[in-house]
């Protein structure tokens, strides 16, 4: 038996999204998959599926 999906909103900046988009694009995903992967990543490892950093050009404009 299959699951039924929920729909989920989340708001991003325009600009991200075109990127994000265009790289899953590159990858043959789509934004919807994306989300579920990282998030069914996270449930089974109990902690995210990426290190958080900061960018170093981030890091000298602050």
């Amino acid at each position: 038996m299959m699951a039924i999906k929920e729909k989920a909103t989340i708001s991003l900046d325009a600009q991200t999204k075109r990127d994000g988009i265009a790289i899953l694009d590159a990858m043959g995903l789509n934004l919807s998959t994306f989300a579920e992967m990282s998030l069914r990543q996270l449930v089974r490892d109990g902690r995210l599926p990426f290190t958080p950093s900061v960018r170093p050009s981030f890091e000298k404009d602050n």
